[in-house]
């Protein structure tokens, strides 16, 4: 039934032990949470590796692309060339990740609060911030 930890049929219920004392302990262990809202984010830690919510990707890109459009060599009329629309893609999605690490990193620090050690979001952070860097030099 199991394999590397996790259950390979997930809807198997364990049945109550027939001991009373064991079935009160299992009963008693038993929690009738209400449902995650729409939009959980419970389990969000830092969002670094999260998926960007495509409106905000959508935002951010415009905003790069007019940033970037009056500036770009070698346009095609008064857009970027194509191939660079992948590339603004790229740096409006890093961009995205750098806004939600650093929010974390404003309201819980850079350090662990428990061992003074850096936390794990500061490397992600080092590295969210270098891929724009590596982006925007295939630009020219």
């Amino acid at each position: 039934m199991q394999l590397d930890g996790r259950l390979t049929e997930p809807e198997v219920i364990v049945p109550l032990s027939n001991r009373p004392a064991a079935r009160a302990r299992q009963l008693a262990n038993r929690r009738n949470a209400p449902p995650a809202p729409p939009g959980n984010q419970r389990a969000r830690i830092h969002g670094g590796y999260a998926a960007v919510v495509r409106e905000r990707l959508d935002a951010k890109a415009l905003e790069v692309f007019e940033a970037v459009a009056s500036d770009a060599p070698l346009r095609d009329g008064a857009e970027l060339p194509a191939a660079d629309g992948a590339l603004v893609r790229l740096a409006a999605e890093c961009l995205c990740r750098i806004e939600d690490v650093s929010a974390n990193i404003r309201d819980f620090g850079l350090l662990d609060v428990e061992t003074g050690d850096p936390r794990p979001v500061v490397e992600l952070s080092a590295a969210c911030a270098k891929r724009p860097r590596t982006t925007s030099t295939r630009w020219g």
